[in-house]
């Protein structure tokens, strides 16, 4: 289940999952746009480098190469500005120094447990209850989804169904926050251990990587995170293949994403559905009917109001995911 959630956060950011702080325009940027915008070229770069290194089948996927992955990141970025935004130019070169070499390890639980550089832990201007895009629109630090509601995170053992953020460095096991265990420490099923280790007989272990030796059982997965399947006559951790044009993709029952191969894009009509690769749309193109949920728009676009565009902080106008 946990894997089924990691790929639902991050194919979709759906509500309930929070990604990490990004560069966006800070409220004092107007003085110097060159100074702002070398600023963001550098976390566009810092970005792709770690996808590619950390994400490879979704690099390829979504992007291709290394050019196209930052031109497109960098679009995303500067649509992002004011509307509660607090956070100085300074305060975000400090974020972004922080942030400099980050291993795979320390991004998953980046991603997963909010777990960041403390440089990086940014509060807007918006109250509880406010509709938001990122946390760091929010007084209180945390948004609950690409288009929630400012949230109060909630600590150990407090129940965190969707919509609900974890206190930064806990972990949403089971229905409740928890907080997890680290490497050779005693694990249960109700003591997880964190994002990149595995549970094996009670003991906190480091998941197989890529080409690593693995047992293809449901309690030791392959590294989260990476796309990684065990495959079943080698026995090691294998990439899954990239969908075709036409091909079946979207979320398997085993929880792994296919993915669809670059220049495609998957059309689901729900996010926990599989669906078929189709041709992705560029920005501006008519989108929507009953591929409303990101759909085929090229990353980093939604489909919002029937066309592909990026997210902006104003934009509320995601489709809620049904009940």
């Amino acid at each position: 289940m946990r894997r089924e959630v990691r790929w639902l956060c991050l194919w979709l950011a759906m509500a309930g999952c929070e990604a990490p702080p990004i560069a966006v325009a800070p409220a004092d940027a107007t003085p110097d746009g060159d100074e702002l915008g070398r600023l963001l070229e550098e976390v566009a770069r810092q970005e792709c480098a770690g996808l590619a290194r950390c994400g490879p089948s979704e690099f390829a996927a979504l992007y291709g190469d290394d050019a196209t992955c930052r031109a497109r990141t960098l679009l995303g970025l500067t649509r992002l500005t004011g509307h509660g935004i607090t956070v100085t130019l300074e305060e975000r070169k400090r974020c972004v120094a922080a942030d400099e070499g980050a291993t795979c390890e320390q991004r998953m639980r980046g991603f997963f447990m909010s777990e960041r550089p403390a440089a990086c832990d940014y509060r807007g201007s918006l109250p509880d209850g406010a509709r938001c895009a990122l946390g760091m629109q929010c007084q209180s630090g945390a948004c609950n989804g690409p288009c929630g509601k400012c949230v109060r995170r909630v600590g150990v053992a407090a129940p965190c169904p969707p919509g609900t953020l974890c206190e930064r460095g806990l972990l949403c096991h089971a229905g409740f926050c928890a907080l997890p265990r680290k490497l050779n420490d005693a694990c249960s099923a109700t003591e997880p251990c964190s994002v990149e280790l595995s549970c094996v007989a009670s003991r906190c272990v480091r998941a197989p990587l890529e080409n690593e030796p693995c047992a293809d059982d449901p309690e030791r997965p392959c590294a989260l995170g990476r796309n990684l399947i065990c495959e079943p006559t080698t026995k090691r951790c294998t990439r899954l293949p990239l969908a075709r044009l036409g091909e079946t993709c979207g979320l398997r029952s085993d929880g792994h994403l296919t993915l669809c191969v670059h220049g495609l894009s998957c059309a689901t009509p729900l996010p926990d559905k599989l669906g078929q690769c189709v041709p992705t749309l560029p920005d501006g193109a008519a989108c929507g009917g009953p591929f409303s949920y990101g759909g085929a728009c090229a990353a980093p676009s939604w489909c919002l109001d029937q066309r592909c565009r990026p997210l902006e902080l104003t934009d509320c106008s995601l489709p809620a995911p049904p009940p």
